[in-house]
């Protein structure tokens, strides 16, 4: 339990030196060594650079990981205590609070200026906001005020989006949506419009409903759960809870996503935060049972990915630049997500493979196995953790969290904090 603890506190001490800067609550995807860091100006924002999606700037997954991490560090609230670990949790709920605006829309990040951001947000980054904030506010640990504050933020989000039949309208809606939280098709085949596999659409927005409708105690939410959870689908002839008990369908290590059919298991890892709280919340011993299915089958898909940390060395050589900018060369104005999407495909290469190869190589050995570690030990499935639990414990020893580039190594605080707490859940 000591090494695990070691490792939590290791990496805990790495993110808060260098991955928010200006003292902000909200997560960079990556800083130098020292912290350094190129954020996109207000005008970088207004012009959509290097791409309207804010891809592979450092402000591109401020909600996604940052939500995702108050997750993480609030088991660590609930099972350690202390004020520490306490005022920052406050301080990422504060941080996640500056990136709601009006209408539902959750940003990405914030530029420099502490106010500009990308147009265009997604799934991914608007439910780890709810997630993470649905876990602060859930907290007796937490002062009621605070508690109350974000109750209140988080359920005028979650009504401006359902007024939007979930659609994730940009900001300006004008530059069109890019994601749909309800599942349903966006756009014709082909077309990049942020359209999530079936299984994190479903997880998420049943995840928002069951618990807005705990948080509140409002029994319109509970009653459009259960109609959603046994809504069949014309076209596949599944209900969603025929959806969830099946399992996510993550696309094998190394391969490349084929959505909305499957999907990488990093993006798709969050939606097991929201399978494990239904399974927690859920009164009826059947359908809690279908959830827990489903936890087990994703957690059988994560553990091909484990193995990947052992690629990881330290000495491996590859160069990494918090500078961006040089993407800019690939620019062009854009005005709707499609153009964005096409924008940033263009930059993928030139970013991953020549300005900062050593991204791409922490993204494979680090992100995506600790990901799947943490997919893993949220399934609450004894008979699959328990076994693993040496390579967990190899793993989170495994990594120089100083020395990383990318941010993504907070999950293994978040990996170490389930593990020192495999029975623990959530505060209803």
């Amino acid at each position: 339990m000591n090494l695990i603890r070691d490792a939590a506190d290791g990496a805990h001490r790495a993110l808060w030196q260098r991955y928010f800067p200006q003292n902000r609550g909200v997560l960079v995807d990556y800083a130098g060594e020292q912290g350094e860091l190129v954020l996109p100006s207000p005008e970088d924002h207004h012009l959509g650079r290097p791409n309207a999606l804010g891809w592979w700037s450092a402000a591109e997954n401020g909600p996604f990981f940052t939500g995702l991490y108050l997750h993480g560090l609030m088991d660590r609230v609930e099972n350690e205590g202390g004020h520490d670990l306490l005022q920052k949790a406050h301080r990422l709920a504060q941080g996640l609070e500056t990136l709601a605006l009006p209408g539902g829309f959750i940003a990405r990040g914030l530029g420099e200026d502490g106010k500009s951001h990308y147009p265009a947000s997604s799934s991914d980054q608007t439910y780890p906001w709810f997630l993470g904030l649905w876990r602060y506010a859930s907290s007796s640990r937490v002062p009621e005020e605070d508690r109350e504050r974000v109750k209140n933020l988080w359920f005028r989000q979650a009504e401006a989006l359902r007024k939007k039949s979930w659609r994730l309208h940009g900001d300006p809606i004008s530059f069109g949506h890019f994601g749909d939280l309800s599942g349903e098709p966006m756009a014709e085949k082909g077309e990049a419009r942020g359209e999530e596999p079936a299984f994190d659409a479903v997880a998420r927005l049943l995840f928002i409903h069951k618990a807005a409708g705990r948080l509140s105690g409002d029994p319109r939410w509970e009653r459009e759960y259960r109609k959603l959870l046994l809504e069949i689908n014309a076209e596949t002839g599944l209900t969603r809870l025929d959806v969830l008990e099946k399992g996510a369908s993550y696309v094998e290590p190394g391969a490349n996503p084929r959505y909305p059919v499957s999907t990488n298991l990093w993006t798709s890892a969050s939606s097991q935060g929201a399978l494990e709280a239904l399974a927690i919340l859920e009164e009826d011993p059947s359908t809690r049972a279908c959830f827990k299915r489903g936890l087990r089958k994703n957690a059988q898909q994560a553990l091909a990915y484990l193995p990947l940390f052992e690629n990881y060395r330290a000495d491996h050589g590859l160069t990494f630049t918090s500078d961006w900018r040089p993407l800019n060369d690939l620019w062009y104005p854009q005005h709707n997500a499609a153009e964005a999407v096409a924008v940033a495909t263009r930059q993928y290469g030139p970013w991953h493979q020549t300005l900062c190869p050593g991204k791409h190589y922490e993204n494979r050995f680090v992100r995506d196995p600790l990901f799947a570690a943490w997919v893993l030990a949220r399934s609450g499935e004894g008979d699959l953790v328990g076994p693993s639990r040496p390579t967990l414990e190899k793993m989170l020893r495994h990594f120089p969290y100083p020395r990383l580039f990318g941010c993504a190594f907070f999950m293994a605080e978040n990996l170490a904090a389930a593990l020192m707490a495999p029975c623990g859940k959530p505060s209803p």
